[in-house]
This record gives structure tokens, sequence and C-alpha cells, in this order.
């Protein structure tokens, strides 16, 4: 059964970074664009979290206590936000050209 804790933990750190995107770029996000942003936040704050624990941290097992519980959500809202900053910065310094060229016949 889930309980709250790992409901927050793996939820919270992407809606604040969601909210801070939204903020950063100045501009209000269609539910969709919303929907897709918060996905994307979320699996990767997510699967960064686990990779730290799982291989650096070496945690074999995650019992969401309340002291768990608090050290997940503040490392992984640094990542979050670290994740908003570094997308945003490509949003906008890196353009992309791209032509489709056909062959007749």
């Amino acid at each position: 059964m889930v309980s709250f804790n790992e409901i927050m933990s793996l939820v919270m750190p992407s809606l604040v970074a969601l909210l801070f995107y939204s903020k950063l770029s100045g501009k209000s996000l269609s539910l969709f664009e919303a929907v897709t942003h918060f996905a994307f936040f979320s699996l990767i704050t997510n699967c960064v979290m686990y990779g730290i624990l799982i291989y650096f941290l070496k945690t074999d097992s995650f019992i969401y206590t309340s002291l768990f519980t608090f050290k997940y959500t503040l490392m992984a809202l640094v990542i979050s936000l670290l994740l908003v900053l570094s997308y945003r910065f490509i949003e906008l310094n890196v353009k992309l050209k791209l032509q489709v060229e056909r062959e007749n016949g």
C-alpha cells in the first residue's frame, strides 16, 4: 500500500519545479503543457533520485519513514530546481534547424 509520505515525496518536488518553471518562463502554461512538463520533471527527478539512492548511497529498500521522506524530498527538490534551470537554459540557448529533403520521383 502506498503511504502519504511516499506520494508527497515523489510528487511535491515536481510540482514545485513546475511552478518555478512557470515563473521563470514568464508565461502561463496550458493544461497540456503543464501535464507534460510535470511528467518530464517528475520522471527525470525521480530517476536521478533513485539512481543516487541505489548506486551512490547503496540503499536496498525504500521505507518512507518521516526522516527518509524529509531527506528524499529535500534532495529531490534541489535536483528538480537544478533540472528546471538547466531545461530553461537549454530552451533559451539551443536552437535546432531541421531541413527535410525529398527526392523527386
